[in-house]
C-alpha cells in the first residue's frame, strides 16, 4: 500500500483514489449509506477549517445544496474558486482540494495556511 505524506500525517492511498469534484458542479449526490452522525462530522469539519481560514485572513463559504455535498468555496480571482471537500474513510476523515492536494482533517489549522498559500 503507497502512503503519502502531507502535513507530517501518512495519508493512504484509497484517500487520493477518491474523486475530486470540480468547482464547475458542486451539487454532488449524498454518499450512499451515510447517516447523520457521518454529515454532522463533515460539516464541522468544513466549519472549523472556515473559521481556520477566517483567522489567517482568507475569505470562503460554505454551500450546501439541498440534494448534494457540502463543498467550502475558497475565491481565488480571477479563476474559479478552490473547492474544498471533506471526505471519510472508517473512521478518519480528510480534506481535499485543488490538483488531488489531501490532508488530515485533525491538521486543519495547517491546512488552511497551505491553502493560503495556494492562492498567493
Amino acid at each position: 500500500m503507497a502512503v503519502i505524506m502531507l502535513c507530517q500525517q501518512p495519508i493512504s492511498s484509497e484517500a487520493w483514489s477518491a474523486p475530486a469534484r470540480s468547482a464547475d458542479n458542486p451539487r454532488v449526490r449524498w454518499r450512499p449509506g451515510e447517516d447523520l452522525h457521518q454529515t454532522g462530522q463533515r460539516l464541522s469539519a468544513l466549519v472549523r477549517l472556515l473559521a481556520d481560514l477566517r483567522l489567517l485572513g482568507v475569505g470562503s463559504s460554505l454551500h450546501i445544496a439541498g440534494d448534494g455535498e457540502a463543498v467550502l468555496m475558497v475565491p481565488r480571482p480571477p479563476s474559479k474558486p478552490l473547492a474544498v471537500l471533506c471526505v471519510g474513510f472508517d473512521d478518519k476523515w480528510c480534506f481535499r482540494w485543488g490538483n488531488g492536494r489531501a490532508a488530515w482533517v485533525k491538521d486543519s489549522l495547517a491546512v488552511a495556511a497551505e491553502i493560503r498559500e495556494t492562492l498567493s
